[in-house]
């Protein structure tokens, strides 16, 4: 049935896989941008350097998540039921728990930073301490990926209305303010 499956939806697995590589670029540059924010002058920079290499496990999570898919629908007439079967488990499991240890480091260091740095919100900083531990337990598997997304554009969304990493401007406290500095 797994085999079966594949061979019917060979497209639409095919054009998740497609958009894997662009979104672990897109990734990448967001992390090393985040780790900009993370190692200021008055943080060590170790925590910026954990939430980065949380980062790159993470995109390490969805090439390994890409690649199995590929694997599953580029040759599926070739495909035995056992070899699909096994790639299906990899595909299911592996990337959950990658995915849950990827958000456990980088949530936990991002969120030190953030409490120690006060460049960002110290209530983000808590946050991000809370959904870090519960993506790292061994049942927050569940609860990481979506946490992922969630927690990402929450520290994406303040970040779009903070100063530079190096806290050389001063943060815009009223939209007026916000406006002429744009």
């Amino acid at each position: 049935s797994i085999l079966a499956y594949y061979q019917t939806h060979t497209g639409q697995v095919t054009v998740s896989a497609f958009f894997v590589p662009p979104a672990v670029v897109i990734g990448l540059f967001w992390f090393a941008y985040l780790r900009n924010w993370l190692q200021r002058g008055d943080v060590h920079e170790r925590w910026g350097a954990i939430a980065f290499a949380g980062g790159i496990l993470f995109a390490v999570t969805g090439g390994v998540a890409g690649g199995v898919e590929f694997a599953l629908v580029d040759t599926t007439k070739n495909l035995t039921p056992a070899t699909a079967t096994a790639l299906n488990f990899l595909e299911g499991d592996i990337p959950f728990l990658l995915a849950s240890m990827a958000f456990g480091a980088m949530a936990v260091a991002a969120g030190i930073a953030m409490i120690k740095s006060r460049a960002l919100p110290t209530w983000l900083g808590w946050f991000s301490l809370v959904v870090g531990i519960i993506g790292a337990l061994p049942i927050g598997d569940f609860f990481a990926l979506p946490a992922i997304g969630i927690w990402t554009l929450l520290v994406a969304g303040v970040i779009w209305f903070r100063t530079d990493p190096e806290g050389k401007l001063a943060p815009a406290t009223t939209a007026d303010e916000l406006i002429s500095t744009t």
